[in-house]
C-alpha cells in the first residue's frame, strides 16, 4: 500500500461560556500543548473544568473522542493518537492504543531545560535558583531517562539521597523533592505520592527575633550606615531585597511612607520584582525618616538606590561605578554581633578546615537579617495593629502567614499569668507557706539589729 499523509490531530476543550458549552482549541506553545489554557479569539486564556477532546479525519469524516478532564492524560492521548495515524499512513495495520506503540514521549533533560527556559519569565531569581538546583541534582541522581518513568519511588529514593548522602535536614529534602514532584507532573509525569511519603518536622512554634537589649547593643557597635540600614529593617520590615533595591522615587517624605515597586533597570544592571507581584506602601516613625534624609545626603549625587554598594576604584570602577544593590548585608550583620560580643559561642563553624565555634568567628547562627522583620511584625501586634493591618503592611498573600507572629504575644501573656498566679503555693500546707516577715528593733550593744 502506498504511503499516505498521516492525519493530523487536534486537541481541543469543551468549556462553559455564559450559558452554553462550547469546543474550543487548547492553545500551544512551541508546538507544545498548554493543557491549562485555551484560545479564545486567538488569546491564550487561563481555563479550568470542561473535558478535553481529540479530533482528526478517517476517510473523509471528523472523527471526535472525548478523553477525560485531566490536561496531562489528554495530551498524552494526543500523542498516542498522532503515533496511531503515522503509522496507518505507512500501511501499518494496528488496533487502536495499543500499548506497544505508546511513545515514551520527552526525556527528563529535555523537560527539565524546557521548563527552566519558561519559568524565567514567572520566577524569581531566588526563586529560580532553587528549581534549578533541585532539578539538576534529580537529573544526576536519577538513573531513568524519560519523564514517564519517573515514578513515586525515584522521589522518595532522591529524598533518602538528600538526607543520607548531603546531611541535608528532612525538611530540605521535602521541599527538593516538591519541586521534581511539581515540574515532573507539569511534563507529564505519573507520579502518585501517598500519604506518609513526606517527611515530617515539627511545627514552628513562632518566629526568632531581636529582643530590644540585644537591638541596643548590636546598634551601639556598629557603624553609622549600617546603623541607618538597620533601622530601616527594624521600621519597615522589609524583606532583604526589598530593601537592597529600594530607591529614591520609594521614599515619600511629605505622607512619611516608603513603598515596594518593580524595578526594570538594565543600565543598573538589575531587574528586581515584588515577592507575589505585589506593590505596597509601608507608612513609617518619623524618626525613621530623619535618618532617611541623612541617608540622601550620604549617596552621591544621581543615585538611584537609598542603600548603594561602594563604587568600585580603577579599572572596577568601569563594571562597578556604584547604583547596585548591596549583596553582602547578612555578613555584614553577624560581623557586628560578633564585634559586639552577642554570639553564643555554641555554633559549630568550620574556617580553613578547622572545626571551631562562632565565639572564635562572625558566623552565629542566632543573627541574620530576616529576624528585623519577625521583630517589626512582633512589637506591631505589641503596639496595637490589628492582625490584618500586620498581614497588610509585611506584603502577606494570606492572613494565616501572619498568625505565626501571634505566638510571641500569647507566650508573654502565659508569662504574666503564670507570675501572677498563686499556683506555686496553693498545695502547701499551711505550716510550709512562707510567712511575712515583720521588722523589730533589738538592742544589742548598742547596735539595731533586724530579725
Amino acid at each position: 500500500m502506498s504511503e499516505v499523509k498521516a492525519a493530523s490531530v487536534n486537541l481541543k476543550r469543551k468549556i462553559k461560556q455564559g450559558t452554553k458549552w462550547n469546543f474550543v482549541p487548547v492553545a500551544k506553545k512551541n508546538n507544545r500543548y498548554l493543557p491549562d489554557q485555551v484560545l479564545i479569539t486567538g488569546i491564550p486564556t487561563k481555563a479550568t473544568g470542561g473535558t478535553f477532546y481529540i479530533e482528526w479525519y478517517e476517510h473523509g469524516k471528523r472523527v471526535q473522542k472525548p478523553v477525560g478532564t485531566d490536561g496531562h492524560d489528554a495530551v498524552e492521548a494526543w500523542k498516542t493518537q498522532t503515533h496511531i495515524n503515522n503509522l496507518r499512513s505507512t500501511g501499518v495495520t494496528i488496533e487502536e492504543n495499543a500499548p506497544q506503540i505508546r511513545d515514551k514521549g520527552a526525556t527528563i533533560k529535555h523537560a527539565i531545560e524546557h521548563y527552566l527556559e519558561e519559568a524565567q519569565v514567572t520566577l524569581r531569581s531566588g526563586s529560580m535558583a532553587k528549581y534549578k538546583g533541585s532539578l539538576r541534582e534529580f537529573m544526576d541522581f536519577t538513573d531513568k531517562i524519560y519523564v514517564q518513568d519517573v515514578s513515586r519511588d525515584d522521589v522518595r529514593a532522591y529524598m533518602t539521597h538528600c538526607v543520607s548522602q548531603k546531611n541535608l535536614e528532612p525538611v530540605t529534602a521535602k521541599i527538593k523533592a516538591k519541586i521534581v514532584v511539581c515540574v515532573m507532573r507539569r511534563e507529564g509525569a505519573p507520579i502518585t505520592m501517598k500519604k506518609g511519603d513526606w517527611p515530617k518536622s515539627p511545627k514552628k512554634l513562632g518566629r526568632p527575633m531581636y529582643q530590644t537589649d540585644t537591638l541596643k547593643k548590636l546598634l551601639a557597635h556598629t557603624n553609622r550606615e549600617r546603623y541607618i540600614l538597620y533601622s530601616f529593617l527594624l521600621h519597615t520590615g522589609f524583606r532583604l531585597k526589598e530593601a537592597t533595591f529600594c530607591s529614591w522615587a520609594d521614599v515619600n517624605f511629605q505622607k512619611s511612607e516608603v513603598s515596594v515597586t518593580e524595578k526594570k533597570l538594565r543600565e543598573h544592571g538589575f531587574v528586581f520584582r515584588p515577592k507575589n507581584y505585589e506593590e505596597r506602601s509601608v507608612p513609617v516613625v518619623p524618626e525613621l525618616m530623619e535618618l532617611l534624609k541623612e541617608q540622601r545626603g550620604r549617596v552621591p549625587e544621581g543615585g538611584f538606590l537609598v542603600f548603594p554598594s561602594p563604587p568600585g576604584r580603577g579599572r572596577l570602577a568601569q563594571h562597578k561605578p556604584g547604583g547596585r544593590n548591596l549583596d553582602n548585608v547578612l555578613e555584614m550583620v553577624k560581623q557586628d554581633a560578633f564585634d559586639a560580643g552577642l554570639n553564643c559561642g555554641k555554633c559549630k563553624v568550620t574556617v580553613n578546615g578547622k572545626a571551631t565555634n562562632c565565639a572564635k568567628h562572625p558566623r552565629c547562627r542566632k543573627f541574620g537579617v530576616h529576624m528585623f522583620r519577625h521583630t517589626y511584625a512582633t512589637n506591631l501586634l505589641r503596639n496595637g495593629f490589628t492582625l490584618k493591618d500586620v498581614s497588610h503592611l509585611l506584603g502577606h498573600a494570606d492572613l494565616e502567614t501572619t498568625k505565626i507572629y501571634l505566638h510571641h504575644l500569647e507566650d508573654e501573656d502565659m508569662h504574666a499569668k503564670m507570675r501572677s498566679s498563686k499556683l506555686g503555693s496553693m498545695y502547701l500546707p499551711d505550716e510550709l507557706k512562707p510567712t511575712k516577715q515583720t521588722s523589730v528593733h533589738v538592742i544589742d550593744s548598742g547596735r539595731k539589729r533586724r530579725a
